[in-house]
């Protein structure tokens, strides 16, 4: 998305890294990976360039997968196990948490298929607790899967979060707020108790002044009489 062409695109990247990275930069750039070749015929291209960001990823890495990897992690990050403010994530941060982590995974080299929509579906729904199942399929009325007409509407894996905000307000929200609330309380009492100290360690100050003042005076009146 630059202006730059060819030799000048790599160039131009290479004065934004440094150490170890330039390094690994260096060394694929003259020599290729599995990744990136620079004998190839679009290796100065802006795809060839796109390939070689792949291959400084998993060098830098050293993950031949990276992006499955981090799949595999972000598969088992669940809600249920989750928690901020004394209570569970409120479900709207816990989404942008999850995309945020999808994002970066697709930015990733990858060998193999991605993850589908339906595997994040499975394990978004895995990391709920039973509870909060019961309330989306029950008082929601929804079934994520679409069982009942096997399977072929199924909701997509970031409307569990959605389908989630009503069963968390009721809930926990109380709890994430009154945590919040005894914090600020706490951190006031906190600041109360030292302005007092501060406050004693004027007056004690004063205190001796004067009586530093008051000794000064006796030996002055001793020394006159």
């Amino acid at each position: 998305q630059t202006n730059l062409n060819d030799q000048a695109r790599f160039d131009a990247f290479s004065e934004t890294i440094g150490g170890h990275v330039k390094d690994l930069f260096n060394v694929i750039r003259d020599d290729g990976t599995r990744w990136y070749d620079p004998g190839h015929a679009d290796a100065d291209t802006n795809d060839g360039f796109a390939h070689m960001l792949k291959a400084l990823f998993v060098s830098w890495s050293k993950h031949n997968n990276p992006a499955d990897s981090l799949a595999t992690r972000i598969m088992g990050l669940e809600w249920k196990n989750h928690t901020i403010r004394g209570t569970f994530y409120s479900p709207d941060d816990f989404k942008l948490r999850m995309q945020g982590l999808w994002r970066i995974n697709e930015m990733l080299p990858l060998i193999g298929a991605p993850t589908t929509d339906e595997a994040k579906l499975k394990a978004t729904w895995n990391g709920l607790t039973d509870d909060a199942q019961d309330f989306i399929k029950d008082e929601k009325g929804v079934d994520p899967f679409d069982a009942a007409h096997f399977g072929l509407d199924p909701i997509f894996w970031t409307d569990v979060f959605d389908l989630l905000k009503a069963y968390w307000n009721r809930e926990f929200k109380k709890t994430a707020n009154n945590y919040v609330k005894n914090k600020r309380i706490k951190r006031k009492r906190e600041d109360d108790d030292d302005s007092i100290h501060n406050d004693d360690d004027d007056g004690d100050d004063s205190v001796h002044s004067h009586d530093d003042d008051d000794d000064d005076s006796a030996h002055s009146n001793d020394e006159d009489s």
